[in-house]
């Protein structure tokens, strides 16, 4: 059974509140993005926060997270010629940043390599220049893109990270000279507050019409690829048991739709006796968390990543999460937060069993969980280590 669910110099003037100033920001990067809005609503508390963005669809409420929002529209389709494209997209998106108001802070939130491009302009309109490397980005690049962007990092007062394994990564590869300006600043995960006042989980399941009587369990949170969604479900295709006692979430709410529209054509073909949930529209902050309330287990196995937030409301909503061992979850055991691994994809079956027959004895285990993601991953915790660092850039400059 599948079912398809659809669903000038700016002016000085002081911060009362902070005791400091107020501090003009330009955030660059996906206006959509989750982990940029709710930066700019936290940070837009106490400082002004402006958007520069491709992305021009982004929804009113987000919207409403920023001063102003700066797009770059797309070329239109008609133009045939890529190298006439790109020239065009060149100087139009350098006419663009000639044309800026001075900022404070830029903040480059996902760094890609055409931005080498473009960084000297950028650095004409601002005191100082962040970098925050979002995990693909870094991981996902080929070393000639990596070297293409070593650029944008030379031209970055600092580079920001939310998981000290990747700076360790990171310094592995572009040196000790990047070193001292790599800082740890983690996105805050709104969610939180939403499943602290989520109703119980009884009521999450039936909202979103799962079956109380099987575990649920959700494979990956986004419709790309690199969830291995295909390897996960060809994996079960031996384990017709586990296949009758476990309820598949696939989460695609949000990423590529040709991989998404794929993806349900292999599931139609392939596993339609399998009982499978796909989610397909936006889901607001309240049903994120009705969800992670209604998971039972959560499989995260992505190729890259550098801090999950997913995979962190799920452990918050005191429910069971098997990563990939090769992911850079270090801080969490470091910090005493229980979750199952698997060393490869062909483990998941055995991995699922062993947690549905000792089901009762882990979840004892995950009761420290939410406790050690709130002090790690809420707002409340981390909006200040943004701001002490935008802070200290600018004391640099003086």
């Amino acid at each position: 059974m599948i079912c398809i669910f659809t669903y000038n110099e700016p002016a000085q003037i002081t911060n009362i509140k902070t005791g400091g100033l107020i501090i003009n920001i330009l955030l660059i990067g996906n206006g959509n993005s989750i982990y940029i809005s709710e930066l700019a609503l936290n940070l837009k508390k106490n400082h002004n926060v402006d958007l520069l963005t491709h992305r021009k669809n982004i929804p009113k409420k987000e919207r409403s997270n920023f001063d102003d929002i700066i797009v770059i529209e797309e070329e239109s389709s008609i133009i045939k010629s890529i190298f006439i494209t790109n020239v065009i997209k060149y100087y139009k998106m350098q006419k663009i940043i000639s044309g800026l108001k001075r900022y404070d802070i830029i903040n480059i939130l996902y760094v890609y390599k055409k931005y080498n491009l473009f960084i000297r302009s950028m650095r004409k309109k601002t005191k100082s220049i962040i970098s925050s490397v979002f995990g693909s980005d870094f991981y996902r690049s080929v070393d000639k893109t990596r070297k293409i962007q070593k650029k944008i990092y030379k031209y970055s007062d600092f580079i920001t990270f939310t998981n000290p394994n990747t700076i360790d990564d990171f310094i592995s590869f572009y040196g000790k000279n990047f070193e001292e300006k790599s800082k740890v600043c983690r996105f805050g995960l709104t969610p939180l507050e939403s499943l602290k006042k989520t109703p119980n989980k009884a009521e999450c399941v039936r909202e979103f019409h799962l079956d109380p009587y099987k575990l649920k369990v959700a494979i990956g949170y986004s419709a790309t690829s690199g969830h291995q969604h295909k390897e996960i479900l060809n994996t079960l295709k031996g384990y017709p048991k586990l296949r009758k006692r476990c309820q598949f979430i696939i989460p695609l709410t949000y990423g590529d739709a040709n991989y998404r529209n794929t993806l349900k054509d292999y599931i139609e073909k392939e596993h339609k006796e399998d009982d499978i949930i796909i989610l397909e529209n936006f889901l607001s902050m309240d049903e994120v968390a009705k969800l992670r309330k209604a998971t039972d287990i959560m499989i995260n196995t992505q190729i890259t990543d550098q801090f999950s937030g997913s995979m962190q409301e799920t452990l918050f909503a005191n429910n069971i999460v098997i990563n990939g061992s090769w992911l850079p979850y270090g801080l969490l055991k470091e910090r005493g937060i229980y979750f199952e691994e698997v060393d490869k994809i062909e483990e998941i079956p055995d991995k699922l069993e062993y947690i549905i027959d000792n089901y009762d004895h882990l979840k004892v285990k995950c009761e420290r969980n939410p406790e050690i993601i709130w002090e790690l991953s809420s707002w409340e915790k981390n909006i200040e280590s943004w701001l002490e660092l935008y802070e200290k850039a600018l004391e640099r400059k003086k």
